[in-house]
């Protein structure tokens, strides 16, 4: 090899190196759950985000940028999960830029980096559902600042899985004695908007729930007087109407023997037609219980549950 071509292959790998020096340094940003990305309701979470340089794992980017964790939300307003966590399909998938991805996040944890390369978030763990798993999407940025001489970074997004809650069995608030009586709207519309009239289905469910071993376990209540009740269905035992108060239809609810735990419900549907607005309406009438204890001693009679009521609203 002649000089001249060594002087002008030195050049060429100097030239190089000056370019390669001038760019920024890749970074990876990282997310993960703890304990693991699936956990039972009520757990502590953590989520982790951090971010180092690609080229060497090992090595931590303590300064220079914000590091954050975003958690996908349902930004649509007239959606009925308006605001809710969501999975991560819903703010990481394929199709959607970076603006639109944030769009589609709230932003739950940030930390200016300063001596660390790492911003956690912790909550705990919600389920409603009793059957199915809740899948809620975290991902994770780092925005370098323009000196840092840092390149930017972010992660896929990752879901965090909650199992299903345990379905309550027996009665709630740690009550052990007695039983318990609710009376909730099942079917139908709960707020209506009334231009002249509206007519409609609803229906409630009345639950008794034991909280120790019962016997001749009785039910009573009613519907309301401004619609006709058109059918009922106890899960256990059988119901009667017993009359008509002022033509509302008294049910008498004959459920027998429970043991601890176990749970009746019957529900009740009806037809009717709302001829005002605004107004307050009831749907249910308030239901109370009867019942002879475990040792035998005395029939007792519960508190009456509240009625289940629904609004009309002018149009």
């Amino acid at each position: 090899m002649n000089r001249k071509f060594r002087t002008l292959l030195v050049l060429c790998l100097l030239s190089a190196a000056v370019l390669v020096a001038g760019q920024p340094v890749a970074t990876t940003t990282s997310i993960e759950f703890a304990p693991s990305a699936t956990v039972s309701v009520g757990a502590d979470v953590t989520v982790t985000a951090s971010v180092v340089v690609t080229a060497s794992p090992t090595t931590p980017v303590t300064s220079g940028g914000t590091l954050t964790i975003y958690r996908c939300y349902d930004n649509d307003p007239s959606s009925l999960t308006y605001l809710e966590p969501m999975p991560a399909n819903v703010c990481g998938a394929g199709n959607l830029d970076q603006n639109q991805k944030k769009g589609k996040s709230e932003l739950i944890a940030e930390a200016t980096l300063d001596g660390t390369n790492q911003v956690a978030y912790n909550f705990t763990a919600q389920n409603e559902s009793t059957t199915n798993a809740r899948l809620i999407g975290f991902w994770a940025e780092f925005d370098p600042e323009p000196s840092s001489g840092y390149r930017g970074s972010d992660t896929a997004v990752l879901d965090l899985a909650i199992g299903p809650a345990e379905q309550q069995v027996g009665c709630t608030g740690g009550q052990t004695t007695g039983l318990q009586i609710s009376v909730r709207r099942t079917s139908g519309e709960g707020t209506i908007a009334v231009s002249s009239r509206y007519t409609g289905s609803w229906t409630f469910t009345v639950e008794v729930t034991a909280c120790e071993d019962l016997f001749s376990v009785f039910a009573q209540g009613g519907a309301n007087g401004w619609s006709t009740v058109t059918s009922w269905a106890p899960s256990v035992g059988h119901a009667d109407p017993w009359k008509d108060q002022r033509k509302n239809t008294v049910l008498r609810w004959y459920i027998g023997d429970m043991v601890q735990g176990a749970t009746a419900t019957m529900n009740v549907a009806m037809d009717g037609t709302i001829k005002s607005c605004p107004n307050t309406l009831n749907i249910s009438g308030p239901w109370s219980a009867t019942y002879t204890n475990s040792a035998g001693l005395a029939t007792k009679q519960l508190p009456y549950a509240p009625p289940v009521l629904i609004n009309s609203v002018c149009q």
